[in-house]
């Protein structure tokens, strides 16, 4: 998920006096007082939503006005009545107004078809009753599937486990699952399944859920594991001693070569801060390398290292 550059700020505004005070909430003044804080530091400006902001009175949303104008905050207002009849006149010409319309059953089976994963439904039996763009996934077309039970598309062995999943599911429980499906051709895909309740004048009637081809992740956490172990090998192979700091001088690992220059054990080293291993200048020097790192992504200089029995040995 991409994140936000911008700090997003949430409040819900449920249960809000309408009084005749111009004085914001102490929520939202926290938020203007911090965002004037990182606008000042950081240059970036503030993402703030009110939910129900037509419960602020007219003077309340008159305080919003100098922060609005000012640019300090990117002001996102959410209502459900008229905003021409429950926001002032002078927000109201500062803001772009979205009418969100209640969705039609065409628009909901267009976001299904247009979804990359297969979209089903089950009884609480565990049998299909709707399915849409099974085919690319598994080889069975749509109305193959309705009537028969899920269990049919797994391997063998996660049957008995996605089994006990689903018992969760009916008794309300969401779940996100992996497993692997067996296809028409008897291919194993792998597959993430995400399966909530479907609720109808409170009681569960069945459930809902997207599965979707994982494969392409699974190369690529194949991939990544197998280049952990390689790094790994080297690390622990090396014939040079090698630490692992983070940005603030913890050190994190210590090869065998570095435990053997150092005479002290990988658990004694990494109880200790890079700036123990050295000494005077060569300490500030560290620091000054560790804030050359930080900024070029890196960086390269020599000292030298304390070891346990009071020798130094030189290190880059």
């Amino acid at each position: 998920m991409k994140r936000l550059a911008t700090p997003f700020f949430w409040l819900l505004i449920f249960g809000l006096a309408r009084v005749a005070s111009a004085d914001l909430p102490a929520d939202v003044r926290a938020v203007l007082a911090r965002a004037k804080e990182r606008l000042g530091a950081e240059g970036r400006r503030t993402i703030l939503f009110l939910d129900e902001i037509h419960r602020f009175n007219k003077a309340q949303q008159d305080a919003l006005l100098p922060a609005v104008e000012s640019g300090l905050l990117m002001l996102i207002g959410a209502t459900t009545e008229n905003p021409s009849f429950e926001l002032n006149n002078a927000l109201l010409s500062r803001a772009r107004t979205y009418v969100l319309r209640r969705l039609e059953p065409s628009d909901l089976r267009r976001l299904l078809e247009s979804h990359p994963g297969s979209v089903f439904s089950l009884d609480l039996d565990g049998r299909y009753t709707n399915v849409y763009k099974t085919t690319a996934l598994t080889g069975y077309a749509p109305e193959e599937l309705v009537g028969r039970h899920h269990s049919e598309l797994l391997i063998p062995e996660d049957r008995e486990r996605v089994g006990e999943e689903f018992a969760a599911i009916v008794r309300g429980e969401p779940r996100v699952l992996e497993t692997t499906i067996l296809t028409r051709d008897g291919e194993r895909i792998p597959a993430s399944v995400t399966v909530i309740p479907v609720v109808a004048r409170g009681r569960i009637v069945g459930v809902h859920g997207i599965t979707q081809d994982i494969s392409a992740r699974k190369r690529v956490e194949h991939e990544l594991r197998a280049s952990e172990l390689r790094y790994r090998s080297l690390f622990e192979s090396s014939t040079d001693g090698i630490l692992l700091t983070t940005p603030d001088g913890s050190i994190q690992a210590a090869n065998p070569a570095a435990c053997s220059i150092l005479g002290r054990t990988e658990e004694e080293i990494v109880r200790l801060n890079r700036g123990e291993l050295v000494d005077g200048e060569d300490a500030l020097a560290l620091e000054r390398l560790a804030a050359e790192r930080a900024r070029a992504r890196r960086a390269r200089g020599e000292g030298w290292m304390n070891g346990a029995d009071g020798g130094t040995a030189r290190g880059e």
